[in-house]
C-alpha cells in the first residue's frame, strides 16, 4: 500500500493494532477516551497528529531515521509527549515498533 490515512479524532478507540509495510501512514489521534494504538512494520514516512487539547505519549522501538516535531512535544530518547499527558486522565498512547523513515509529530489535525 503506498498510502493510509486514519483519522481517529471524532471515535472513542480503545484499542487499536495495524501491521504492515506502507509506504505513508497519516494518522490523526482520538480526541477523547484513552486509547492504545500499536503500529507494526516498516513504514517510509509516519504522521501524527494529535488535535488540540489531546494528552498522547508516542514510544519508538524501531530504527528511526528522522523526526520532526511541530507544536507542544517534548521528548526523552524514543519517547514523545505532549505537555497535558501526565497530568490527564484521557489520554493516547502510542507505540511504534519497526522501522521508521521519517516520523512527523504534529499538533492540531491533517488536512
Amino acid at each position: 500500500v503506498g498510502r493510509s490515512e486514519l483519522d481517529l479524532s471524532e471515535l472513542n478507540v480503545a484499542s487499536l493494532e495495524l501491521d504492515g509495510n506502507v509506504g505513508q501512514i497519516n494518522l490523526t489521534l482520538p480526541r477523547q477516551g484513552r486509547s492504545q494504538i500499536t503500529l507494526e512494520g516498516g513504514v517510509g514516512e509516519l504522521v501524527i497528529a494529535a488535535p488540540m487539547g489531546t494528552a498522547a505519549r508516542i514510544q519508538v522501538d524501531g530504527g528511526l531515521g528522522g523526526v520532526v516535531t511541530e507544536g507542544r512535544f517534548t521528548h526523552v530518547g524514543r519517547v514523545y509527549t505532549t505537555a497535558a499527558y501526565d497530568a490527564a486522565q484521557e489520554r493516547v498512547e502510542v507505540r511504534v515498533k519497526g522501522g521508521i523513515g521519517r516520523l512527523t509529530l504534529r499538533e492540531g489535525v491533517l488536512e
